[in-house]
């Protein structure tokens, strides 16, 4: 008796117990634009390798602005290339728009030099010395602060700091170019490397170093046209951090 009454007790019970509902969500299968998002390059890149792009992410993004920096600086790197191509040999050879700049660093380090020691070997040296480190201090310091477009303007102007010394050598047996100077007649002048050539007896070689450091200052400029190309496409592939 008292089995029947616990099992028709649990019986009341069960009865207001509202049965277990179906679940209104229907499993959907994956639509092809679904799935190509889930298994695109750049997510999978993302998914194997996260710590790399986001590296990549954070340090070489381009943002709008620099979009637009950095194809001014490929224009007028692009421009005094042509202008520089095949134009250098002659009486007045050639100069870029980085010659303002360098010419008076030029000359202050045959002064600072002049002022420190008396070695005539070193006082010419200097000035072509402080010519090409002056674009590499440049770049040093930006590259401490990751401003990439200043880089490759800095790169730019290396490279044609190079070529115009080039041109100084490949006049030292020849004897074409305009000299100038602040501090004497000009007309009384050696080059610089008409100077350093005799000294270091490789005068007559004067033309083919002079078109070897040539082509390395156009190898200089090139790579920095290739870095500016390669942080554009970047910029493309890698949106920047909001």
């Amino acid at each position: 008796h008292r089995v029947a009454r616990r099992t028709s007790h649990v019986a009341r019970r069960m009865s207001h117990v509202a049965p277990p509902r179906r679940s209104s969500h229907v499993a959907r299968r994956p639509t092809a634009s679904l799935v190509a998002r889930r298994t695109s390059p750049h997510r999978v890149a993302c998914r194997i390798n996260a710590p790399m792009w986001n590296f990549i992410k954070h340090n070489f993004a381009v943002r709008g602005w620099q979009r637009l920096l950095y194809a001014l600086i490929f224009i007028l790197l692009a421009w005094q290339l042509s202008r520089f191509w095949g134009n250098w040999k002659g009486s007045c050879g050639c100069a870029s728009i980085f010659y303002v700049i360098h010419a008076p660093i030029h000359e202050i380090g045959h002064t600072v030099v002049g002022l420190l020691c008396s070695s005539r070997t070193a006082i010419v040296l200097a000035g072509s010395v402080f010519q090409i480190l002056t674009p590499v201090c440049v770049m040093a310091y930006f590259a401490w602060h990751k401003d990439y477009p200043a880089i490759s303007l800095g790169l730019g102007w290396l490279g044609f700091a190079t070529s115009e010394m080039g041109i100084y050598m490949y006049d030292a047996n020849i004897g074409q170019l305009n000299l100038v100077t602040p501090f004497m007649d000009a007309s009384d002048l050696e080059g610089d490397f008409t100077v350093l050539f005799r000294t270091w007896n490789c005068l007559e070689s004067g033309c083919r170093i002079g078109e070897i450091t040539v082509g390395i200052g156009y190898a200089l400029v090139f790579a920095a046209l290739a870095m500016i190309i390669f942080m554009l496409a970047l910029g493309f592939l890698v949106p920047p951090e909001r």
